[in-house]
């Protein structure tokens, strides 16, 4: 992939952190992106969906190889694959306090 990029005289994505992000990982990840899909058109059928592990943070505990943040994240590359959604309540996740509609 380096080799395709320098042939088009263009640099291979970067991974960067975001803006006022003082953590010491790149969390927005162009590099890895890119990757990935020049991955997909390099097999004959292409992926589906891709998943991603990333370890990150702090150990859980002293020797611990379980982190704070460690993460995995899927993409979904094929929209057949979808066959529903939902919406998680906010109220439950604690993310929203409920409130009664005026004049109840």
């Amino acid at each position: 992939m380096k080799v395709e990029f320098a042939s088009i005289g263009k640099p291979l994505p970067m991974n960067r952190k975001s803006k006022g992000d003082n953590r010491d990982i790149a969390v927005l990840r162009y590099l890895d992106c890119a990757v990935i899909n020049r991955l997909n058109l390099s097999v004959t059928t292409g992926f589906d969906t891709v998943r991603g592990l990333f370890v990150e943070g702090e150990p859980i505990f002293e020797g611990a190889q379980i982190y704070h943040k460690t993460h995995s994240e899927i993409a979904v590359r094929s929209i057949d694959c979808i066959k529903g959604y939902f919406l998680p309540d906010l109220v439950d996740l604690g993310l929203a306090v409920k409130t009664e509609p005026v004049g109840a």
